[in-house]
C-alpha cells in the first residue's frame, strides 16, 4: 500500500487534523483514556476499568459519552445541510 493509500485510510485523512483537534478537545481526560485503550489498543471495559482504577459502570459511561461527543461533531454539520 502507498503511503498515500495508507495516509487517506487513517483517521487524519479522513477527518483532517482540524476536526482530530476539536474532537480532543470536547473529550474528557478520562473519555480521552477509555477511547485510546478501547479502540487503539484492543482493551475490553473490565480490563479498562482496572487500568484506569474506575468502575466498570463508569468506563461504560466514559465511552458512550465520548462516542456521543464524536458523533455530534463529525456527523452534525452534515446534517445540518441538508
Amino acid at each position: 500500500m502507498s503511503d498515500t493509500a495508507f495516509y487517506e485510510r487513517s483517521i487524519e485523512g479522513a477527518l483532517g487534523i482540524e476536526m482530530l483537534g476539536r474532537i480532543e478537545e470536547a473529550l474528557s481526560i478520562d473519555q480521552k483514556k477509555t477511547m485510546q485503550l478501547y479502540f487503539f489498543e484492543g482493551y475490553t471495559f473490565d480490563e479498562i476499568a482496572g487500568r484506569i482504577g474506575q468502575t466498570v459502570g463508569n468506563v461504560r459511561n466514559h465511552y458512550y459519552r465520548g462516542l456521543e461527543k464524536i458523533r455530534k461533531l463529525v456527523f452534525a454539520p452534515e446534517l445540518r445541510e441538508k
